[in-house]
């Protein structure tokens, strides 16, 4: 299998943001958009950077987060990405981290929960609740990077990325981060074909072996008789 990366945009989260319809509260890095749970409380959307705390960070220098204050939430971001092959492969994969806590005694030591998890729509529909989405297994990565990876088969010319975060109890932070997007296909290189089967010989091209062998013996044996005669006047 080759892996091929597919493009996405703005996969580390460092290529600029927008306030997503004009909200002050959902700032959304350029090329993702957001999600949530239309009955829960809609989370707010900001870019986490080094300046404010290097750890909330995977690589480079900033990463996207959402959070509630003393509020529960089900949400994240998602991007659309089209002109997919149709039947192959795809593997999302991405690093999250939350910080859940109902303090601000410790701003790296969780006491809250919060799950996290990645998942694909292989029919390119853009509802984070829909039961086509494939999700990997749920983590509570509490104040470190979780490497995350899901695969499944295409359905449509264009797929869907998505990342979820689930604030179960209503403490007073309920922060979750994502950063270093990757997405990628496998192709299977076909097989070279087989080589040609040769046809048996025909009793005409066996004719003409015999025929091309006889000649050669017979030249051999005029080669012999001529040498023969050489060595006997050298000798003489």
């Amino acid at each position: 299998m080759i892996e091929i990366e597919l493009e996405l945009a703005n996969p580390g989260f460092e290529e600029g943001w927008r306030e997503v319809d004009g909200v002050h509260e959902l700032k959304v890095a350029n090329g993702w958009y957001p999600w949530w749970h239309e009955t829960d409380v809609r989370p707010e959307y900001k870019i986490a950077t080094l300046e404010v705390d290097d750890t909330r960070v995977y690589e480079g220098k900033a990463a996207q987060q959402w959070f509630t204050t003393y509020a529960s939430h089900t949400g994240g971001i998602y991007q659309q990405i089209t002109d997919v092959p149709v039947g192959k492969e795809i593997i999302f994969e991405a690093y999250v981290q939350t910080f859940a806590r109902d303090d601000d005694s410790d701003w790296h030591e969780s006491n809250g929960r919060y799950r996290m998890r990645i998942g694909i729509d292989p029919y390119g529909g853009t509802d984070g609740e829909s039961h086509d989405i494939v999700w990997c297994d749920a983590v509570q990565p509490y104040d470190a990077w979780s490497f995350l990876r899901v695969q499944t088969v295409t359905r449509s010319d264009r797929c869907t990325l998505f990342v979820w975060g689930q604030a179960e109890w209503r403490v007073k932070h309920n922060n979750g981060y994502v950063d270093g997007c990757r997405c990628i296909y496998l192709y299977e290189e076909p097989e070279p074909p087989p080589p040609p089967e040769k046809e048996p010989a025909t009793a005409e091209d066996l004719k003409l072996l015999a025929q091309a062998l006889w000649e050669y013996a017979k030249a051999i044996e005029q080669a012999g008789y001529e040498l023969s005669d050489r060595l006997s006047e050298w000798i003489e």
